[in-house]
């Protein structure tokens, strides 16, 4: 008998929103990261796999496991079977902005095969997009939960990542150094790129799901005793003179969905 759980909590849908990815180059070289599937609200066709830039720089070909589940009339999903999907860079849609580090897979020309073969996933909403109002009315402190494979790990029997967990080091409404970015406190380890951070804090939002950012780099400190911001790793080989600070910069979410808008189009 398969295992079965429901993806009816936050944290427990969370796990079926982000996908493992293998960036392979034509030498065969993997690298590692996260993606996540992101749906603009209302519109169902729009729904796109979104990880950073450097994730997939240099690769030839970008696969990941899908799940292919059955889900029972109680909700519950079957655990244990996944198949991988293969993409190829081209089909990859990027952030007009170089500095935003953020890519895209539309999935409406994929759709019809995922439905064939039952494949199963949730999407974080952009219904879940706080305003500006909003954020400016937080502390400059908040939970936070971050989905996705650290140095790759994952539960391979099961086909579902690693959640951790942690809080905003700046502020929320104020993009960090001029660019649309918050400070998160939270280990960031490579893998963890592309991973998608919700706020996680029953105090002000009780069980809703609200999205945050996507993590992409953090402050290394070398060994000549300065402080230099970095891509995550996407792979496990970090050079041992630079030390992570286990703090992360995370792209705001307004940037996402300006990246499934123009995903649309």
């Amino acid at each position: 008998m398969k295992l079965k759980i429901a993806p009816s909590h936050l944290s427990t849908s969370l796990m079926f929103t982000v996908v493992r990815l293998e960036a392979v180059d034509n030498e065969g070289e993997e690298a590692i990261g996260t993606g996540f599937f992101f749906q603009v609200h209302g519109d169902d066709t729009s729904d796109v796999l979104v990880t950073n830039k450097h994730v997939i720089e240099g690769a030839d070909v970008v696969r990941f496991p899908m799940h292919r589940t059955k889900i029972d009339t109680d909700g519950r999903v079957e655990l244990g079977r996944h198949e991988f999907i293969a993409t190829r860079y081209s089909e990859w849609l990027h952030h007009p902005d170089p500095e935003v580090d953020l890519c895209c897979l539309p999935v409406a020309p994929r759709a019809e095969n995922f439905k064939e073969k039952g494949f199963f996933y949730q999407v974080i909403s952009s219904a879940s997009i706080l305003t500006a109002e909003e954020l400016e009315r937080l502390p400059s402190s908040m939970g936070i939960a971050m989905v996705g494979f650290p140095t790759g790990l994952w539960d391979s029997h099961h086909g579902l990542p690693i959640i951790r967990h942690g809080v905003t080091a700046s502020h929320a409404a104020v993009p960090f150094e001029g660019e649309s970015n918050v400070v998160v406190d939270i280990a960031c380890f490579p893998g963890s790129s592309g991973s998608p951070i919700m706020f996680d804090d029953r105090s002000y939002f009780a069980s809703a799901s609200k999205f945050l950012g996507v993590l992409h780099s953090g402050p290394t400190f070398t060994n000549t005793g300065n402080v230099v911001t970095t891509a995550i790793p996407t792979k496990k080989q970090v050079a041992a003179v630079d030390a992570m600070m286990h703090l992360g910069y995370a792209a705001s979410a307004a940037r996402v969905l300006e990246l499934a808008e123009l995903a649309k189009k």
